[in-house]
């Protein structure tokens, strides 16, 4: 605060920006993304304040700005500050933050529906990436591919890049990422209906997940849809279960809705009505929470 306020004072615009931004990520390391989509948006602030404030953290600012509320749920305000950014970084010098642009409104495209411009920019993610020999970020961009391949419908395009990828992880010793690839192909495989190939890619997955992470979570999450395929309700609802106990956690909410829809529906089936009545309520509330969010960063930003 001490820094902000001289920052303010004396018109140093670059180290109000820096401290902010610092801000901002102290902050959705603690999960506080209201507050750190405050941070960021006042970074941006202090950048725009500055006499010719350099592109690079003009674009990493709107980056923020857009990631933040992408994970809060505003899809609008944040496709709105990544195509800014893209627009400032056409023509540029920074290759690997145009690519790392790409990255973020094929994800953001694909939420809008639409597909061609996510594949094309999902596409130009992995051709700068290739171009510039960054191998990790490359394998990342190929993945999205993957995933946004899948989110369009197209399984089987999707499982015929899935086996390079996961080798490529595997050869850059990332398990998290490793662990992620084999959930991405068993819910391709899950898609495709080929129930035991789903199956013994979730084994994979299990196997290299950490305990109580992301992708442990995901793992979870998959493994609660094959059960529910298979008329394996109880199975089922004690994956979700598991999933959901995690997401808690992370504070990850529009995963977490997704499961609580599943739980409820599968103890409906079952009729245990109170617990799909207290499923109902948990999910009302975090339908709320999330409005709430997507309300805060209106206001913000």
């Amino acid at each position: 605060t001490e820094v902000e306020q001289y920052a303010f004072s004396h018109q140093e615009h670059l180290i109000g920006a820096n401290c902010m931004n610092r801000q901002g990520d102290l902050y959705t390391r603690l999960g506080k993304l209201s507050l750190a989509l405050y941070a960021y948006h006042k970074s941006l602030m202090f950048l725009l304040e500055a006499h010719n404030p350099p592109l690079d953290a003009l674009c990493t600012a709107r980056k923020n700005v857009s990631i933040c509320a992408y994970r809060m749920g505003n899809i609008d305000l944040s496709l709105k500050y990544a195509e800014l950014a893209y627009e400032e970084l056409q023509g540029s010098n920074f290759m690997e933050e145009l690519a790392e642009i790409c990255h973020i409104l094929s994800v953001l495209y694909v939420e809008q529906g639409h597909s061609e411009q996510a594949l094309q920019f999902a596409t130009d993610a992995v051709s700068i990436y290739r171009s510039l020999g960054l191998s990790n970020q490359l394998v990342d961009a190929k993945m999205n591919h993957a995933i946004i391949l899948r989110e369009l419908g197209d399984y089987s395009g999707s499982l015929r890049v899935l086996p390079n990828i996961i080798a490529e992880y595997y050869s850059q010793g990332r398990n998290g990422s490793l662990a992620n690839a084999w959930t991405e192909r068993a819910l391709c495989e899950l898609l495709s209906e080929k129930h035991e190939d789903a199956a013994r890619s979730l084994e994979r997955s299990f196997s290299l997940a950490a305990p109580d992470s992301i992708e442990h979570a995901e793992a979870y999450r998959v493994h609660g849809q094959l059960l529910r395929a298979l008329d394996k309700k109880e199975e089922a609802i004690h994956a979700f279960e598991s999933a959901l106990t995690i997401l808690d956690d992370l504070k990850l909410m529009m995963t977490e809705e997704f499961v609580l829809r599943n739980l409820m529906e599968l103890y409906s089936e079952i009729h245990d009505d109170m617990k799909a009545y207290r499923c109902h309520e948990r999910l009302c509330t975090l339908v709320a929470m999330v409005d709430q969010q997507r309300t805060i960063t209106r206001i913000t930003a």
